[in-house]
């Protein structure tokens, strides 16, 4: 649960240091953005900051639940990774990117 909370936080801060530049930025440069107003602009940071924050948290409580595995349970997550690594070798680099987008659409969709 720690993990899962750690990771939410760190990804989720990720986020919101990338939306605070992206504000500024935006504030700065367009006058119809300055025009937009206050509950608009935090929608777009909050935008930002809660679908990082949930991959984050995602990621680190299965990277935590593998973690914990031991023995015969290990070995076979061992040989599984193992498979995926040699299957991943082998595509093309055009296949390892549509698979590389495949396995992670919910994060490319949450930061478009």
């Amino acid at each position: 649960m720690d993990a899962v909370i750690e990771g939410g936080l760190t990804y989720g801060a990720m986020g919101a240091l990338t939306a605070t530049p992206v504000h500024l930025f935006a504030k700065r440069r367009f006058p119809y953005y300055r025009n937009l107003p206050l509950p608009l602009k935090v929608l777009g940071g909050i935008a930002a900051v809660i679908p990082a924050a949930y991959v984050g948290a995602e990621n680190s409580g299965q990277a935590f639940s593998k973690s914990q595995w031991t023995g015969i349970g290990k070995r076979e997550l061992d040989l599984l990774e193992q498979r995926e690594t040699e299957r991943w070798e082998s595509l093309s680099t055009m296949d390892q990117i549509g698979d590389w987008a495949k396995r992670r659409k919910w994060a490319i969709l949450g930061t478009s």
